[in-house]
């Protein structure tokens, strides 16, 4: 291996890469506390807002998702709707003979809001 100033070329680049990763998180972290504040007047602007924001696990980033992926009254009928279109509702597979749910535990909706789905019960 060759020498660069006392150290590997590979942890010389490992060092830059980290470095890089590192801005980019200070970055990020300052964008966020930037944005967020405009998120929660949004959010809090629709009347569904607050109620969603007492919610136990559900901030902003969360509330926000959800109410984009509602959008409007009468587009989730009823549960099984709303499980369709979070994509927690299982796929049926079907041969033709029988029918049963996908191997592969396919869903079908909006797989952007299963994590939204998710985030609350994972802190409540």
């Amino acid at each position: 291996m060759r020498s660069w100033c006392g150290a590997t070329v590979e942890r010389h680049v490992t060092v830059l890469t980290l470095r890089s990763i590192a801005a980019r998180i200070e970055f990020l972290l300052a964008q966020t506390a930037q944005l967020d504040p405009e998120l929660v007047a949004l959010v809090k602007a629709h009347p569904a807002g607050p109620t969603l924001l007492a919610e136990p696990g559900v901030g902003p980033v969360v509330a926000a998702q959800l109410l984009v992926s509602w959008s409007h009254r009468g587009r989730v009928r009823n549960e099984a709707a709303f499980a369709s279109l979070a994509g927690t509702a299982p796929l049926e597979a079907s041969s033709g003979h029988s029918s049963a749910p996908s191997p592969d535990d396919a869903y079908a909706g909006e797989s952007r809001q299963r994590p939204d789905l998710k985030t609350p019960a994972w802190r409540s």
